[in-house]
């Protein structure tokens, strides 16, 4: 098993005790992570690893009526939302054509600054 993947245990793993009632919503979420190459930081799209698996939650009481057995436990097991997949998905924002980008930016800034302030003057010029 992977780090991922004991995390996703650790996540999901609930201690009960008798006597309660448990409210346990859950929902499929899918994980879109970069796989590691050097061409994703130059802007070429990258290819993805799809992981899926389930979100939990628990939500414990005590039970609203008495029992005649003190080990009886009560479960509501239903869906967070139907028909709806969460999709969480790795975006890079940075690479090194962005960076590119602003340089080349600030350059056609300076240049057209320059042409407007000492290059427009000398077209009007008589010789």
């Amino acid at each position: 098993m992977t780090a991922y993947d004991d995390s996703i245990y650790e996540l999901n793993m609930y201690k009960i005790k008798p006597a309660q009632f448990y409210d346990f919503p859950y929902s499929r979420v899918i994980r879109e992570s970069m796989k590691p190459n050097w061409m994703n930081d130059f802007g070429v799209p990258p290819t993805y690893e799809q992981k899926s698996n389930i979100e939990s939650t628990l939500v414990g009481g005590p039970l609203l009526y008495k029992s005649t057995e003190g080990s009886l436990i009560s479960f509501n097991i239903k869906p967070k939302s139907k028909n709806v997949i969460r999709v969480d998905k790795e975006v890079r924002s940075k690479t090194y054509l962005s960076g590119l980008d602003l340089i080349g930016g600030a350059w056609g800034l300076i240049a057209a600054l320059y042409a407007f302030l000492f290059v427009a003057g000398l077209l009007y010029q008589k010789f």
